[in-house]
């Protein structure tokens, strides 16, 4: 038994690796063809499998995400582009919660205002909109920002209300990963994709 498992588990990570490349591959394309082939990404699988990847890159006015199927998708990878706060974050850069959320995360983070609080969420982990970690690390007052102790928000999905929810989205990405979407329209922020990304290039991949 021990063995079966050391030979499944070996051919899983390689499985895994395999797609990750295959994804990145595809990535890169589509990002350089709008402009972002250098900005800072990632890729990961979305929650329970490896067939279908989420891979986010950032813009100088905030991040563009797309999806990829290894099953179902077979022409140009397609990404949405979505807004972050990236002044409210420059201003607070120097803050030492910030540098420490910026360090961990390698500047990988949404930026939002909260009334007069500034949210900052990993985009590593959780789906858009909604992502595990999210801080609220300055407040802003008599229009300065003043850094506080780093504030837990919780994410909307894991409140109780929204349990419920969490089985319609696993049946979504179900259905995602054996069909491509109808549509691929862009949206979001693309106008911006041809300006530098507004994260250290130094973020690794």
């Amino acid at each position: 038994m021990l063995v079966i498992g050391l030979v499944a588990s070996t051919a899983y990570l390689g499985w895994s690796l395999m797609a990750k490349e295959l994804v990145d591959r595809q990535a890169d394309r589509a990002l350089a063809a709008m402009g972002l082939a250098d900005a800072p990404r990632f890729s990961v699988p979305m929650p329970l499998n490896t067939l279908l990847w989420r891979v986010v890159a950032m813009t100088p006015s905030g991040y563009v995400m797309g999806e990829r199927s290894l099953v179902a998708d077979t022409g140009p990878m397609h990404f949405r582009g979505f807004s972050s706060n990236t002044q409210a974050l420059g201003e607070v850069a120097g803050f030492d919660s910030v540098r420490r959320l910026t360090w961990f995360n390698r500047g990988f983070m949404r930026a939002r205002l909260v009334d007069d609080d500034l949210m900052l969420s990993d985009l590593r982990m959780g789906l858009e909109p909604d992502y595990n970690f999210n801080f609220v690390v300055a407040h802003r007052e008599n229009g300065k920002w003043q850094p506080i102790v780093p504030r837990q928000v919780q994410a909307a999905y894991r409140a109780p209300v929204a349990r419920d929810q969490i089985g319609a989205v696993l049946a979504q990405m179900w259905q995602r990963i054996w069909h491509e979407p109808r549509s691929t329209a862009l949206t979001g922020d693309l106008q911006d994709a041809g300006a530098p990304a507004a994260v250290p290039a130094s973020a690794a991949r």
